[in-house]
């Protein structure tokens, strides 16, 4: 179907979902088509439910999960099955390749051999291969639905509703430019299915800003597809709702994340919410073409604003004193440690050009070592790695404020290369502990990215033997989870059987 103006939209999905009760589609000056609440929307309610319209596994995933299902090899298991044809896609068993095949791979194994036959074509092939997979799946599902021009009518929040070429033609297709190779290439592997340039042009430019990554459980990236009722929502950096991916057929769940009152527009954030108001808005400038005037992008004159404690100063030289005389010795007793710095996220903030010429240079140089120090990250012997981020890591929280995002990166990286070099419990778990009340700050309340962070640090209190802590940690977890992943989800399941032990 042709793609249809805003009117057309809202009349469309205003249809769509007429029997769930919680939402309506609006037209608003300044956001476009929204997704409103009719009623009120309590936090860890799910609103919607969809299945994709087309999906493909990442490329990077290829040899380690099945095309399908997305279910990752056992390493202990047989290996996964290859498809025999373009030998580019694996499966767990027969059953997820057929029905893969019968979906859209059929026609995409062809077109991939035909691709491997011409050099330079299987090298564009390789270096956007993500994008025209993805592009490939949708043509094939188009062509397939091209008599299905019917809405597909939601019965309930909890049933998903199933992705049609009609809610396809609903996709906004923004100006940005599409890269030649990837468009000549699609155009050329997609001649089995259509011959019209356009079409696949204007498939590869609604990709850049409807398309969906699609997250496991660590909400690690391991799939894109095309949700047309995903794609409803408008962004916002401090969201209300949270998207995440359930069942081998890729499921997508909107779900509230905090108390919604009725009026109130349905957001999620296209992005990830720890970058500073600058860095966000070129983001989503640079792939949705348009600025963010969410309350969280407004300016604030408060010197101690949230842009300035991400890239800002905290200079305090006993807690640079503390953390110089740190050492790494089994049975070391933190606690002075614990309370200096670990303890201490709200202290007072500063710009570098805000201190006197020699403080300036002072923590210039510091920083400049700290730098250097990082660099070794990379080191192939994990223990020259660790010892490198380890002072780093102390450089730069002698100075730096708690939430400056460069020590939040920094302490990421640390924590684990402690527990993969098998260092002192406790830095692990000091260090996690303080991620996770770090993002308690830079995410929205009842954030995944939240509760996986104390769920990591329960599991190592309870290694290093801190029962109390661990519960404490656990709780935390099981709270946040439960909200925006669901009572039923398996890692709130073994959290609630850790908890009863």
């Amino acid at each position: 179907p042709a793609p249809m103006v805003d009117s057309q939209r809202v009349a469309f999905w205003q249809g769509a979902l007429n029997e769930i009760d919680a939402v309506q589609i609006e037209y608003r000056e300044g956001r476009g088509v929204c997704v409103v609440a009719k009623e009120p929307i309590m936090a860890g309610s799910i609103v919607i439910q969809s299945l994709p319209l087309s999906f493909v596994l990442q490329h990077a995933s290829h040899s380690q999960r099945c095309e399908e299902c997305f279910t990752a090899t056992d390493p202990r298991a047989p290996s996964l099955l290859k498809c025999g044809g373009c030998k580019a896609v694996h499966y767990c068993n027969k059953a997820c390749q057929k029905r893969n095949w019968k979906r859209h791979h059929k026609s995409i194994c062809k077109a991939f051999q035909r691709a491997k036959e011409d050099a330079t074509m299987a090298k564009t092939l390789d270096e956007h291969f993500d994008a025209i997979h993805l592009t490939l799946a949708t043509l094939v599902t188009l062509a397939r639905l091209k008599d299905d021009s019917r809405p597909e009518v939601a019965s309930t929040s909890h049933s998903p509703i199933r992705a049609t070429s009609a809610q396809y033609a609903t996709l906004t297709s923004h100006s940005h430019p599409v890269t030649d190779e990837a468009a000549i290439i699609a155009t050329v592997l997609g001649t089995g299915v259509t011959k019209d340039a356009k079409l696949v042009r204007r498939i590869l430019r609604c990709s850049k800003s409807n398309d969906f990554a699609i997250w496991d459980d660590l909400l690690l990236a391991t799939g894109a597809a095309v949700y047309p009722l995903g794609a409803l929502l408008n962004h916002d950096c401090a969201p209300n709702c949270t998207m995440h991916y359930t069942g081998p057929s890729h499921i997508q769940i909107v779900r509230a994340i905090r108390d919604i009152s009725p009026g109130e527009e349905l957001c999620h954030s296209y992005l990830d919410q720890c970058a500073t108001t600058a860095q966000r808005q070129e983001k989503l400038q640079e792939q949705y073409e348009f600025e963010c005037r969410c309350t969280l992008c407004q300016p604030l004159e408060d010197v101690d604003n949230r842009d300035l404690q991400l890239q800002g100063l905290m200079v305090k030289e006993s807690v640079a004193k503390l953390l110089s005389e740190l050492e790494l010795k089994d049975g070391l007793d933190p606690p002075t440690f614990a309370r200096s710095f670990f303890s201490n996220i709200d202290t007072t903030c500063y710009s570098l050009n805000e201190l006197e010429a020699s403080e300036q240079t002072l923590v210039s140089s510091a920083l400049e070592l700290a730098a250097e120090k990082l660099t070794l990250a990379t080191a192939e012997d994990l223990s020259v790695a660790f010892q490198g981020v380890f002072e780093a890591f102390k450089l730069f929280a002698s100075f730096q404020h708690p939430l400056n995002l460069e020590l939040l990166e920094t302490m990421n990286v640390l924590q684990n290369l402690a527990l993969e070099t098998h260092q002192p419990l406790f830095i692990a778990r000091l260090v996690g502990r303080r991620i996770a009340q770090v993002y308690e700050r830079l995410y929205p309340a009842n954030h995944p990215m939240i509760g996986l962070q104390w769920y990591r640090v329960g599991d190592v209190a309870s290694l290093d033997n801190k029962p109390v802590e661990a519960r404490l940690y656990h709780h935390k977890a099981r709270t946040n989870l439960a909200l925006c992943m669901g009572a039923d989800h398996h890692f709130v399941r073994q959290l609630d059987e850790t908890l009863a032990e």
